[in-house]
């Protein structure tokens, strides 16, 4: 630790200076990095609370200023301390620093709905998160802060305007049952709400809306904290919460002529050809999907009147359907992934320290076997948690439908003493915690520079074009666009049940929304595994040989084929896909 006397007035404000400038530019690991290198100081020097009371309350008015800055990077107790003890601070921030909103949102409203969805996306575990929105909920419960400035009653007693009362006052006013009418009318017919002032009546407004946000399980539509894309032929956004927000199409439509400019620019200079531009800039736009109702249960496509790369031709189409007469078609089955989860843990003999970790273990396999989450990312869970690698393989490979192998751990750990035995094997699978092994260092979590924007007031120049690296996580359409034979075999030895699996899997898309479902199609169709479908019944058409013959040849070359079966399924499944 620096030794620095903050008793020294020049020192005292370099600190603030400091402190302030972390708030302005948002930058959440110097925050981090200085909250902690205080309270250390403090700890250090307990006679400056006493000696200098003023300057230590300012230094910690601008640590917790700091914290609400930081929120999506804050450990959990901490941000529950943020709601319960410090909502004031927030309410002020925008003030104090003369900051700018973010977009059409205040500095206020920007960091209670976005940042903290930010930081409640990053609890991959639905369980763990709804877990954590009550308790956000009990502590905004709980916050005795005055909020607002004129006088309140409750019943016919003038009491404290603190988010407690506030917070009794409206769900008195709203009943059992929520209405976003009843909670617009309450700012009304409140008495109470109606001598607020403009910006107070603001705040509470979206105090309310988070309130009402924290109560609703991330497992509902109207819950879940990720934001889906939506495009159609005329319109796109995202859905956040189930519902719809429409992208500015004024300013997509400026972003597209600048781009227009931009590669005009490029023609121009004639060091760049037309390809070369495309290389640089990537694929152009993906046409809109229009959707035409519910993508299940629709008749395939004619694929006489089909054309293009992504389709055979009509003599390919017959082709195609002469083969699928040898197939077997495509049965759908209610898979019960209760009992799916179940069969695996047996069959892998886990063994778990207490019911609440294998209920929450088998949560977020039952997301994974559903194909909510993918199986890197349950990977991940499992290394974050510190399974040894050895039982991380052996989970992996069972939910991939592969063999599985017992390999000897590569970097084995063990569970440190403050969290149980998570996962043990029986004595019969051979797989053991071995003793008085070094505990590795915990893995970051993964964070998201903030917006918010400088004050006015500084004039130091601000670093705003920060790009986010793409994560190594693919989600469901990730998948199947990367669909290889590999992977297909894994889903199932039967061809035909592994096309089912196929389907399941974008059917499920379709449950999220039929955008979904349309991207999860599009990506399928841009698979290896179709694109080596559509290789062997082109090379089938240009040669005049059966699809038998040419995967035969294929075969008898070494070169990646399907084998007959599998073509056939591929074939069914096809047909049976539209958007």
């Amino acid at each position: 630790m620096v030794n620095i006397d903050l008793t020294k007035p020049e020192v005292y404000q370099d600190s603030l200076q400091f402190l302030q400038n972390n708030i302005v530019f948002a930058d959440r690991a110097n925050i981090l990095d200085t909250d902690r290198w205080f309270q250390a100081w403090f700890a250090n020097q307990p006679s400056f609370r006493v000696d200098f009371p003023e300057q230590a309350k300012e230094i910690d008015r601008r640590l917790i200023e700091s914290r609400w800055v930081a929120l999506p990077v804050l450990e959990n107790p901490m941000v529950l301390d943020l709601f319960q003890q410090h909502l004031t601070e927030l309410m002020t921030l925008q003030e104090h620093y003369d900051l700018d909103n973010e977009g059409d949102l205040t500095v206020f409203e920007f960091i209670i709905t976005e940042r903290l969805r930010e930081k409640l996306v990053d609890i991959r575990i639905f369980e763990e998160r709804d877990a954590f929105k009550k308790q956000l909920v009990e502590a905004l419960s709980n916050n005795d802060e005055v909020i607002t400035s004129a006088k309140f009653f409750r019943g016919l007693r003038e009491t404290r305007p603190t988010t407690r009362h506030w917070l009794a006052e409206y769900i008195e006013y709203m009943g059992p049952k929520f209405s976003v009418l009843r909670q617009n009318n309450f700012f009304r017919k409140n008495d109470n709400a109606l001598k607020l002032s403009s910006a107070e009546q603001h705040r509470l407004t979206i105090l309310f809306k988070v309130y009402e946000q924290l109560k609703i399980s991330s497992w509902r539509e109207s819950g879940v904290e990720e934001t889906i894309p939506y495009e159609d032929a005329t319109d796109q956004g995202v859905i956040k919460y189930g519902q719809l927000e429409l992208y500015d199409q004024k300013k997509i439509n400026e972003f597209h002529e600048s781009v227009k400019n931009y590669k005009q620019l490029l023609l121009e200079t004639g060091s760049f050809s037309e390809e070369d531009i495309q290389h640089l800039m990537g694929r152009g736009p993906v046409a809109a999907v229009v959707p035409k109702g519910p993508l299940t249960n629709l008749p395939g496509p004619d694929l006489a009147d089909t054309a293009g790369p992504d389709h055979f031709t009509d003599q390919d189409a017959q082709t195609v359907t002469q083969l699928a007469v040898q197939s077997v078609p495509l049965q759908t089955t209610i898979v019960n992934y209760n009992q799916h989860a179940s069969n695996l843990k047996q069959q892998l003999q886990l063994t778990f320290a207490t019911p609440e970790l294998e209920k929450k273990f088998t949560d977020l396999l039952i997301s994974v076997l559903r194909g909510l989450r993918d199986v890197m990312e349950f990977r991940q869970y499992l290394v974050e948690l510190q399974y040894p690698l050895n039982q991380i393989e052996a989970i992996v490979a069972a939910i991939k439908g592969g063999p599985i192998r017992h390999k000897a751990a590569v970097a084995p750990v063990v569970t440190p003493p403050a969290i149980p035995a998570v996962l043990t094997k029986q004595p019969a699978a051979e797989v053991t915690l071995p003793a008085n092994v070094a505990t590795p260092p915990a893995i970051p979590k993964r964070s998201f520079l903030p917006k918010l924007r400088r004050s006015r007031m500084v004039k130091k120049a601000l670093v705003d074009d920060v790009k986010l690296h793409q994560t190594m996580i693919m989600g469901p359409i990730d998948e199947l666009r990367a669909m290889d034979v590999i992977e297909f075999r894994r889903l199932s030895p039967d061809p035909a049940a592994a096309a089912t699996k196929l389907r399941d899997k974008i059917e499920l898309l379709g449950e999220e929304s039929i955008i979904q479902q349309a991207d999860g199609i599009k990506a399928f169709r841009e698979s290896p595994l179709n694109l080596l479908y559509l290789d062997i019944g082109n090379r089938s058409i240009a040669t005049g040989q059966s699809v038998a013959d040419v995967i035969a040849e294929l075969q008898h070359q070494g070169a990646p084929t399907l084998t007959l079966a599998e073509f056939n399924a591929m074939a069914d499944l096809n047909r049976t896909l539209r958007f």
